[in-house]
């Protein structure tokens, strides 16, 4: 939990979800210097009821602790390279709603298999889990397309042949350059 990953965009975004969908609960994976301002953000009587803080999890445990969510938020406020947590998401077949900055929008297909937002901006940030929150057939449809993208394009005998494929073109290149 560092200031560039935006939990505490998320934190503030939560009233305004709890708000339209009462039975919503989020849970926050992680630990780092943001803990004790996340949780200090939190209304009074919602950690342990309406938001979990998980502390850090195990990469073995991680998909077990999100199997059934919903959604994932990826609050995002820094040009994050590759968020891979949003492409894990994907690959369980869960929605997720991202900033609209970095590699994230090469990873979340806007409208299918979840939402950008404008990074930093909680009002949009709620207003997009709420619209997957309130429509169960939408999040399940967003889910399917996740996995399907997910499979297409993020799995590691996908990006082994994109590898490849670079190292293919890097190599006819040089042979050009030196028969030139």
């Amino acid at each position: 939990l560092v200031p560039e990953k935006g939990a505490d965009v998320l934190v503030r975004a939560f009233p305004d979800v709890i708000s339209a969908v009462p039975e919503a609960r989020l849970v926050i994976a992680g630990d780092g210097p943001e803990r004790n301002r996340i949780r200090a953000a939190l209304p009074a009587g919602w950690e342990g009821n309406q938001v979990r803080l998980l502390g850090r999890v195990s990469r073995a445990s991680l998909d077990g602790q999100f199997e059934g969510a919903w959604v994932q938020a990826v609050p995002s406020v820094w040009v994050e390279p590759f968020g891979i947590s949003a492409a894990e998401a994907l690959m369980r077949g869960t929605p997720v709603v991202a900033s609209d900055r970095g590699g994230l929008p090469e990873i979340v297909i806007d409208g299918e298999s979840g939402f950008l937002v404008p990074a930093g901006d909680p009002r949009a940030l709620a207003q997009a889990l709420i619209t997957v929150l309130e429509n169960r057939d939408l999040a399940q449809e967003m889910g399917r397309t996740a996995r399907r993208e997910a499979l297409a394009r993020f799995t590691i005998s996908r990006h082994v042949d994109r590898l490849l494929s670079i190292y293919g073109e890097v190599r006819v290149g040089s042979a050009r350059e030196r028969t030139a």
